[in-house]
């Protein structure tokens, strides 16, 4: 699992596996560990990266909008310090609900999947990867 090198912990790497088996029991796909940890550290860059920007006093941040308001100095700097920081000079991150959900753990009132219409369906992950794991000998 070369490409899980640099996930930060080994918990995230199991919840990698184990979510890695269900989205492919589930959507009947062939994602893999190693491929699902580089769209790990890259979400997770994304998360750091605008969770910084907007912590900054120069920096305002529409939520309504999604547009983001700074002196073009201080774009200067961020742009040195993270080159990520280019793509929100002008807009902030479309997904940072769902990437605080991923890194945090916790959605914002009023703004959790029901709103974005996400399917609620709840689906019962412990029993498809009991069964499928299970012996095929009927």
């Amino acid at each position: 699992m070369a490409g899980c090198s640099n996930v930060d912990s080994f918990n995230n790497i199991e919840s990698i596996k184990y979510a890695t088996t269900v989205v492919n029991l589930v959507m009947k796909e062939a994602f893999t560990v190693d491929a699902n940890c580089g769209r790990y550290i890259k979400l997770r860059e994304r998360y750091d990266t605008f969770s910084y920007l907007i912590s900054q006093p120069e920096i305002h941040w529409d939520r309504w909008k999604n547009t983001m308001h700074a002196p073009t100095e201080f774009w200067q700097r961020m742009f040195e310090r993270f080159p990520l920081a280019k793509a929100y000079e002008h807009f902030g991150e479309p997904n940072y609900t769902a990437l605080r959900a991923i890194f945090e753990g916790c959605v914002p009132h009023g703004a959790g999947p029901s709103r974005r219409g996400w399917n609620n369906e709840v689906i019962d992950v412990d029993a498809i990867v009991e069964v499928s794991s299970g012996s095929d000998e009927n």
